[in-house]
Formats: structure tokens, C-alpha cells, sequence
């Protein structure tokens, strides 16, 4: 498997475990007592599941977007379905996670709920202008808004890398941390981002600039 999606997919394990695991407390797979945390998802089960799952699949597709062989001439089918599935799960996930912030207390409060409002409303813009850009055949374009909407989507992976880190040395609350974490995790991500796709962004940018001026 490429470095970078290995990478991406050891990046994604907290939150791939996190989403397993409460999918089969939410199932009844898993029947031990849970705490409050945990048991928001058992009072909401399709709400939960509507999240979970697409969740799941998110992650689990996104990173074989970074497979430059599955972007060959004989295997570009399986790199269209990874992305529409990839695509179609975000869509589903980020709506279900809006309505559920909601619907039962958010992790951290009114920040998390405007946070989480936040990332889904760039990660389904970064996602419009992926499709947008692709019709187009400005591959480039549909790449880097493609990797857009995965960084965003990570945030709330590396969050839980940063909580883990911060526990080793200070023991903190998860309901405590998650909203601070969210934070550092998103500038973090966004950094490696911005650094990882600099010239990408400098050509959209003057190309936007382009198109304004005429």
C-alpha cells in the first residue's frame, strides 16, 4: 500500500475503533453498561447509525483517493466508485452529525456545535466544487478540493491523537478536551494542507483571480 495511505489509514484508527464500537453498543452487538457519552448514541439508534456507518465508509474510501494506481486507465473504475461512495457517505454523515448535535448534548457545547456546523459546511462545499471541478476535467482542481474535504473530515482523528497525547501527561475529561482538540487538530491538519498542496492552491488562486477580473 502507498506511504500516503497508510499513513491516513493509521491517522483515521481512533476514530474507525470509536465508530465500530459504537455502532455495535448501538446494534446490541455490544451489551456492557456504557456511560453517558456513549449512551446518547443507544437513545438515538438511526440517527446514530445514519452517522456511524457513512462515517465508516468515509474513511475507509478516502484514503484510496491518494492510490495514484487506482487513477490508471484499467483500474479508474474502482477510483470513481471509492470516490462517489466516498462522497456519497460525507454527505450522509455530516447531516446526520448536524441534526444529532441537536438532538442529544454535544461533547464540549455550543463551540462543538458551531464547530461541527463549521467542517460540514466546507467539507460539503469542498465537495461541491470537487464534483464541479471533475465535470470540468480540471482534474488538479478536483484533486485538491477531493484532499480538502478528507483533511476536514480527519479533524476529528486527530483530535482524538492530540487528547491521547495530552492524557499521557495531564488526565483530562474527553467531553473537556474534544472542543480545544477540534481546534488544534483542524489548524494542524490545515497546515499540513496548505504545505502539502501549496502550489496547487497558488495556481487555483491566481486562476480564481483570472476568472474575477474578466
Amino acid at each position: 500500500m502507498p506511504r500516503t495511505a497508510l499513513l491516513l489509514y493509521i491517522l483515521a484508527l481512533p476514530v474507525l475503533y470509536d465508530s465500530v464500537e459504537r455502532l455495535f453498543y448501538v446494534w446490541g452487538i455490544l451489551t456492557e453498561k456504557v456511560g453517558w457519552l456513549q449512551q446518547r448514541y443507544l437513545d438515538a439508534p438511526w440517527l446514530s447509525t445514519a452517522h456511524l456507518l457513512p462515517g465508516i465508509l468515509f474513511f475507509l474510501t478516502g484514503p484510496l483517493q491518494t492510490i495514484p494506481a487506482l487513477r490508471s486507465r484499467p483500474l479508474r473504475f474502482w477510483h470513481r466508485l471509492s470516490g462517489y461512495i466516498y462522497i456519497l457517505c460525507a454527505v450522509l454523515s455530516c447531516f446526520a452529525i448536524m441534526v444529532m448535535v441537536f438532538t442529544f448534548p454535544a461533547a464540549g457545547g455550543g463551540l462543538t456545535i458551531f464547530g461541527t456546523y463549521a467542517i460540514c459546511l466546507a467539507l460539503l462545499l469542498s465537495l461541491t466544487l470537487a464534483l464541479w471541478a471533475i465535470r470540468r476535467g480540471d482534474v488538479k482542481t478536483h484533486r485538491l478540493f477531493m484532499m480538502a474535504s478528507l483533511t476536514l473530515g480527519l479533524t476529528v482523528a486527530t483530535a482524538r491523537w492530540i487528547i491521547y497525547g495530552v492524557n499521557l501527561v495531564i488526565p483530562v475529561e474527553f467531553t473537556v478536551a474534544f472542543a480545544p482538540a477540534s481546534i488544534a487538530a483542524l489548524a494542524i491538519n490545515g497546515a499540513i494542507y496548505g504545505w502539502v498542496f501549496r502550489n496547487d492552491l497558488k495556481s487555483f488562486l491566481a486562476k480564481t483571480r483570472l476568472a474575477l477580473r474578466r
